[in-house]
C-alpha cells in the first residue's frame, strides 16, 4: 500500500525537503543533549559533580517547551521522539546520580 501523497514532483520534493529539515533539526537537538552529557562525562567529573549535573539552560528550556506542548496535546511526531530522548537521557542521568550517591555513602 502506497501511503505517499500523489503530489507533482516539485511539490513533493519541497515537502520532503521541509520534512528533512525538521528531522535534521530534531536530530541536532537530540545530539546536543547527548553531546552535552558525553562532554560532561568525559571531563572526568567527581561523584559530587555527577550529582550536581544539570543540563544547560537552553536544553532545560527546550524540555519545558516540549512538556508544555505535550500537556496541550500539540506535540508533533518528531517532537514526541525528541521528548522521548529527553526522558531517556533523564533516566540515564538519574541512575548515574543514584550510583554516585551510593558510592559517596560508603
Amino acid at each position: 500500500m502506497n501511503c505517499v501523497p500523489t503530489f507533482d514532483s516539485p511539490r513533493r520534493d519541497a515537502i520532503y525537503r521541509v520534512r528533512g529539515v525538521v528531522r535534521q533539526e530534531v536530530h541536532e537537538v537530540k545530539n546536543l543533549l547527548r553531546d552535552e552529557i558525553l562532554d560532561f562525562l568525559t571531563s572526568a567529573p567527581t561523584l559530587e559533580d555527577i550529582i550536581a549535573f544539570k543540563p544547560s539552560d537552553a536544553l532545560q528550556a527546550r524540555a519545558s517547551e516540549l512538556l508544555e506542548k505535550n500537556r496541550q496535546g500539540k506535540l508533533g511526531g518528531e517532537e514526541d521522539n525528541e521528548l522521548d530522548e529527553f526522558a531517556r537521557m533523564d533516566d540515564f542521568m538519574s541512575m548515574l546520580k543514584a550510583r554516585a550517591r551510593k558510592k559517596l555513602s560508603r
